[in-house]
């Protein structure tokens, strides 16, 4: 009788399991079929293959402040990623992004860039990114590229006012980039795609910024400790291999790709966060200018956008902070040509990059 039932169990565990593994496998195939026809991202390896972590690339370095910067001495081609195709990326002191520069550029006065991927140059290579155009086309300034993929526009302000003391020559402006409907909330965060971060919180109706936390399971530094650890990582990496799993609770997979997403829970609103950073920019010095740069939602979600854009340039414009807006020059292009495909693959391309040159250049008559 005990062993008529433990092969009852055997098998429907045998059925179990083999059913498990074909509904796996279809929703795999399914999936690829959907992002191929959608353009969702067309990558069969790593959508029927086993989730691994987030390739670290040697890019970043843990921050006390800041969760991660650049860091200093990374120089490669970039051709494992999708999107970058071959593009070189060099870090230099402080984790600045090597940029275009003429011979004398000690000697010109200097501005600091900050801000996100859009002004770290995602995607594009050292001598492709806004700042090395800026530095070619006009002899007055020096534009350092202090920008950080991923970062929120507080966490770079913070960036910023650490690099404007470490500096030398001091710079003479910064210069703020914000991803108009993007960064605002990112600043919410306690770790953001894996990262550790910081987080603007806001506690008996003052604002301010918080340390980022300890590495924990499912970012890109933790590393287990312990054999527990080590086991409880695996496990959870398995059940994150999982397509099913992942539609009714996405954490596991986070953990297998080291991209863990937690909001603080004591996070300012975006209203509150949009304040703080206006009034901080307004009585830095050195001076801050904000560039307003767009992603692909200019065209595809046009009404969000100009929701946004315009809520910001309010704020900005009520607090006499001075900005550069990107929009119409953005604007314009696609509306003339139907170019879009030209200016963005994600990121800004090389000539999405000309484009915000041009703007800045022609806003600061340098042209």
């Amino acid at each position: 009788m005990i062993i008529k039932t433990t092969k009852v169990i055997l098998l429907n565990l045998v059925i179990f399991i083999f059913t498990f593994f074909l509904i796996e496998s279809f929703s795999r195939v399914a999936l690829l079929i959907y992002k191929c026809t959608q353009s969702k991202g067309c990558y069969p390896k790593r959508t029927l293959g086993f989730i691994t972590p987030d390739p670290q690339y040697g890019l970043t370095i843990r921050d006390s402040k800041l969760g991660y910067i650049p860091k200093e001495g990374f120089n490669s081609v970039i051709d494992y990623q999708p999107g970058w195709n071959k593009k070189l990326v060099t870090i230099e002191r402080f984790g600045i992004r090597n940029s275009s520069r003429q011979a004398n550029y000690k000697k010109k006065k200097q501005i600091l860039t900050v801000g996100d991927s859009f002004a770290f140059g995602d995607q594009v290579s050292n001598d492709e990114t806004w700042q090395s155009c800026l530095n070619l086309n006009q002899n007055k300034y020096n534009f350092v590229n202090a920008g950080v993929s991923g970062y929120g526009t507080g966490q770079a302000l913070v960036r910023a006012k650490i690099l404007s003391k470490k500096f030398s020559p001091k710079p003479e402006l910064i210069f703020l980039n914000h991803l108009v409907g993007h960064d605002f909330p990112r600043d919410r965060f306690t770790y953001r795609t894996g990262f550790p971060v910081p987080s603007l919180i806001e506690e008996n109706g003052i604002s301010k910024m918080t340390l980022p936390p300890d590495d924990i399971m499912g970012t890109k530094y933790f590393a287990p400790k312990t054999e527990f650890e080590k086991f409880k990582y695996k496990f959870y990496s398995f059940l994150g291999n999982s397509r099913i799993l992942a539609k009714f609770n996405n954490y596991y997979q986070s953990v297998a790709q080291k991209r863990l997403n937690k909001l603080n829970p004591k996070a300012a609103n975006e209203h509150q966060i949009k304040n703080w950073i206006a009034l901080e920019s307004k009585k830095n010095k050195p001076k801050i200018i904000w560039i307003l740069q767009y992603s692909e939602k200019l065209y595809k979600d046009a009404e969000f956008i100009t929701l946004k854009r315009n809520q910001l340039i309010e704020t900005l414009k009520s607090n006499n902070i001075e900005f550069i807006d990107t929009y119409s020059i953005l604007k314009n292009q696609i509306s003339k040509n139907n170019n879009q495909n030209k200016i963005w693959d994600k990121h800004h391309t090389k000539f999405g990059n000309e484009l915000v040159c041009k703007k800045i250049l022609n806003s600061m008559n340098l042209d």
